[in-house]
């Protein structure tokens, strides 16, 4: 630092010293006359000027810093361009290729599905048709013993032939079974994996709005625009009214330097 740098900083700490010895007179001043108004002026801009001075002293080193630091920020954008333009490439053909495989497994087992339900339904039939096979087969031993009894004037026999159950065996529908689902599934790369989040995107304003009415959506979704709400205050000083919004004027002071 320079000898005149120095010494302006010596000067402000100084000032500040004094602002110290009367900080705790002044806050516990109450403007209750035109004396306490005078001496509560007098030290609002004893005080601004201090502030004043403070940021012209602190401006040109606060420039050199912001310039040094600006250019560490594009140094250091540089040196990160190479490294963040692969991981911007790669992630996204990553992601994009273990989304396609995962879509093309979900795709496989929803054929797959389908193709054993076939099978099995196919299975069932031709069980249902070789049961009914043996149900006839069955029936027409019966008749036939039955009527090679009757042939032989054993009437008895035929009729308790023909008045006991039939009995069949019962077919089982032959198993299904297919090969598991080949989806080529992501290599394990050490350090790396894949995450599945949920984000929100809004659609439309009005039928937000419209649900928050309702009730069936929380007013924290909606978020008060206080900056155009103050350029609106300011345009129209109170002329606007708007549904639960109120304007109003906030008296301030300016001080002269």
């Amino acid at each position: 630092m320079t000898t005149e740098i120095l010494t302006h900083e010596h000067a402000l700490e100084q000032q500040a010293a004094a602002l110290k010895t009367t900080r705790g007179m002044i806050l516990a001043l109450r403007v209750t006359d035109a004396v306490s108004f005078t001496q509560m002026a007098q030290a609002v801009k004893e005080a601004k000027t201090y502030l004043k001075g403070v940021k012209d002293f602190m401006g040109p080193i606060k420039e050199s810093a912001h310039k040094t630091w600006k250019l560490s920020v594009e140094r250091e954008k540089m040196l990160l361009a190479p490294g963040e333009e692969i991981i911007d490439h790669g992630e996204r053909e990553l992601v994009a290729w273990n989304l396609e495989q995962t879509r093309l497994a979900k795709e496989a087992a929803e054929q797959q599905d389908k193709e054993r339900q076939r099978l099995e339904a196919e299975a069932q039939r031709l069980a249902d048709v070789a049961q009914a096979r043996l149900k006839a087969a069955s029936e027409d031993a019966v008749l036939a013993a039955a009527a090679a009894a009757e042939a032989m004037g054993d009437t008895q026999t035929a009729e308790k032939l023909m008045e006991q159950p039939i009995l069949t065996p019962t077919v089982v529908r032959a198993p299904v079974f297919l090969p598991p689902v080949q989806v080529q599934a992501p290599p394990r790369v050490e350090g790396l994996g894949f995450t599945v989040t949920w984000k929100a995107e809004l659609t439309s304003m009005m039928d937000l709005v419209k649900a928050v009415a309702a009730g069936t959506a929380p007013i924290s979704l909606l978020a008060f625009n206080d900056v155009t709400a103050n350029q609106m205050a300011r345009a129209t000083k109170g002329t606007l009214a708007i549904p639960g919004v109120r304007f109003k004027e906030v008296s301030g002071m300016r001080t002269a330097s």
